[in-house]
This record gives C-alpha cells, sequence and structure tokens, in this order.
C-alpha cells in the first residue's frame, strides 16, 4: 500500500538516499510491483521514461554531492 501511495519514482529517490548504488533497474521492479508485473514486462516507452527520469535524478544528485 504505501509503495503504490508514494510511487515508484518517490520510492527510488528514497532508497538512493541510503544507497547511491542502486540502478534504474530497481525503479523498473518498484514500477513493476506497483503494477504486479515482472519489470521485465514493461513496456519499452515506460522503461526509456523511467530510464530517462532517474538518469536526470542521478546527474543531479552527484552535482549537489560533488
Amino acid at each position: 500500500l504505501m509503495l503504490r501511495k508514494i510511487g515508484a519514482k518517490e520510492a527510488w529517490l528514497r532508497l538512493r538516499k541510503i544507497n547511491k548504488a542502486l540502478t534504474v533497474n530497481i525503479l523498473y521492479s518498484l514500477q513493476g510491483a506497483i503494477e504486479g508485473v515482472h519489470a521485465a514486462t514493461l513496456p519499452t516507452q515506460q522503461r526509456q521514461e523511467l530510464e530517462t527520469w532517474a538518469t536526470e535524478q542521478m546527474r543531479e544528485s552527484e552535482s549537489y554531492s560533488g
């Protein structure tokens, strides 16, 4: 219930605060869990959007910490 409430992106950001080594694959898994499907079955367009978003988040966090 909590994961659905906050969404995959917010959950991933919270987890990244604890472990900067998390990859976009975890984001796919979180989104898949919300949708009740395996991460590998997420549509390509959705995976690309999540990857683009995650890459931007990682860039921003690197610029703040560097």
